[in-house]
């Protein structure tokens, strides 16, 4: 059985929250229905305060591989990934975790939310993801199995009937 790759909380969740910072308030008045109560800014905190709980579960819960993706986002943390475990990957678009205000702020502000900060969340490779996401679930951090590791070198992203390579990063 191929290792299972996980991530916990959202992809680019920081992004959004430095855009928002830095937005002087333009955000607010072009998304209001995101920020009633504050719930979403309330979210977003409440990932990066459970990433010290969530890597803990991870080490304790077999993980062979764990990767912050803040530096260059989603894509740069599955690259580190496969490159720290000298393996292929096939990970699935539809399944990397995602709020849709992030999506929607991110289109806005012409960001590629999957190559953004996304500090809080954490990009996993374990034996056994099924019970890995099952621990995660219990402990009230949300988590899902995006892909496995394949043999090869190959690291493909699948939209669909859309398949595109992983490109390494540019920042390395």
């Amino acid at each position: 059985m191929k290792a299972a790759i996980l991530m916990t909380e959202s992809a680019a969740l920081r992004a959004a929250e430095d855009a928002i910072g830095k937005s002087g308030g333009d955000l607010r008045r072009v998304f209001p229905s995101f920020f009633r109560g504050d719930g979403y800014l309330r979210a977003i905190a409440d990932a990066r305060a459970r990433e010290a709980e969530a890597a803990r579960i991870a080490a304790q819960g077999g993980a062979i591989c764990i990767v912050s993706p803040a530096k260059g986002g989603v894509y740069a943390a599955l690259w580190e990934l496969g490159e720290t475990l000298t393996s292929g990957m096939r990970v699935q678009m539809k399944k990397i975790p995602i709020r849709q205000e992030t999506v929607e702020i991110c289109e806005y502000l012409d960001i590629d939310p999957y190559a953004a900060d996304s500090s809080g969340a954490l990009v996993i490779a374990a034996h056994d993801g099924v019970v890995l996401a099952e621990t995660y679930a219990a402990a009230g951090i949300p988590c899902a199995v995006i892909g496995v590791l394949t043999d090869g070198r190959a690291r493909t992203i699948e939209d669909g009937d859309h398949v595109r390579y992983l490109d390494k990063p540019r920042f390395h």
